[in-house]
């Protein structure tokens, strides 16, 4: 008889306490993310060794923190992770008084673009977002892929229940070499019919937009159950600055 073994257990995280009013608080609104927005995203505005950080809570499913990712608030750019986990980031609570955006999943290179997006559709609809845990990689690989040994993408394949029956993917990542082998690859593994490109018509990401043309600009009060055909490319129904291209 075959024994199946059951998955390891991800050991628990204590998260650090909450912070609303500090200076990490400050640094998201700075960026034009609503802190409310983000708390519920799975944020946590913190203090770590006295310095302002931002944590970003991994759980399971029974809503435990199994990692956190950090990442400085105070003007340098650095990240650190406590645990470890190869999932995707960002939880998505509905808003019952909204509507949602059905058979739409979006996959941002970080998670402070995630957050922009979130923070655009607030007021307009539930969107499912989420941004990949550890980044864009560097350069394209052509190899077969093998999800077994797939170690860089591995979060594709432990969250692959998310894409199930999912139509349409969203891939927003950054508007320069390694957001353009971010998108190729997780195209290559996510069905490239299904996967969309956000043109950011000279903008770096979701959160510059954000922050330059605000919110209304950012989410431009589309409608991402439409698309139509142009030409030999589909094109969703995003005014500029911001169109979703199929790559």
């Amino acid at each position: 008889m075959e024994v199946v073994k059951d998955k390891p257990v991800a050991k628990k995280v204590t998260a650090p306490k909450l912070e609303k009013d500090g200076e990490s608080a400050k640094w998201l609104e700075d960026r034009g993310i609503c802190l409310q927005t983000a708390i519920r995203s799975g944020v946590v505005p913190a203090q770590k060794k006295y310095k302002p950080v931002i944590g970003f809570s991994f759980v399971d499913d029974k809503d435990n923190v199994v990692a956190m990712k950090y990442r400085s608030a105070n003007g340098e750019k650095m990240f650190w992770w406590e645990g470890s986990v190869n999932r995707l980031w960002g939880q998505n609570p509905k808003d019952e008084n909204l509507k949602d955006i059905e058979d739409t999943i979006v996959i941002t290179e970080g998670e402070m673009d995630c957050l922009a997006i979130k923070t655009a559709f607030k007021d307009y609809a539930n969107i499912e977002v989420y941004s990949v845990p550890n980044g864009a990689p560097s350069k394209i690989t052509d190899n077969k892929i093998d999800p077994s040994e797939d170690n860089k993408f591995k979060y594709v394949w432990e969250d692959r229940e998310k894409f199930e029956g999912v139509s349409r993917i969203i891939l927003a990542t950054d508007n320069d070499n390694a957001g353009d082998v971010l998108a190729h690859e997780l195209a290559r593994r996510l069905n490239i019919a299904r996967c969309y490109r956000i043109d950011y018509k000279g903008h770096k990401d979701s959160n510059d937009v954000l922050m330059v043309e605000g919110a209304e600009i950012c989410m431009s009060k589309a409608n991402l159950e439409e698309s139509q055909q142009v030409s030999q490319t589909l094109i969703l129904s995003l005014p500029s600055p911001l169109e979703i291209y199929l790559l």
